[in-house]
């Protein structure tokens, strides 16, 4: 039988979710912040909360200027 450690997602993560995965470990949030993510709830069961800040910094910079290059 296989059990979730990981869970990697855009948001979204309530307690029920959390509860739903007993031997989940860590949470890596997907975007910049974690609000979406019930981080009280997280911390009483023990279970580390992350995100990716600046993921796309550098992707969304080369988007605008190929944007204004084209016009």
């Amino acid at each position: 039988r296989r059990t979730v450690r990981g869970l990697a997602a855009f948001g979204g993560i309530n307690a029920a979710l959390i509860d739903a995965l007993p031997h989940l470990e860590i949470i890596a949030n997907f975007g910049v912040g974690y609000d979406s993510v019930d981080v009280h709830h997280a911390a009483r069961r023990g279970i580390m909360v992350t995100n990716t800040p600046d993921v796309l910094t550098e992707e969304v910079a080369d988007t605008a200027l190929g944007l204004l290059i084209n016009t």
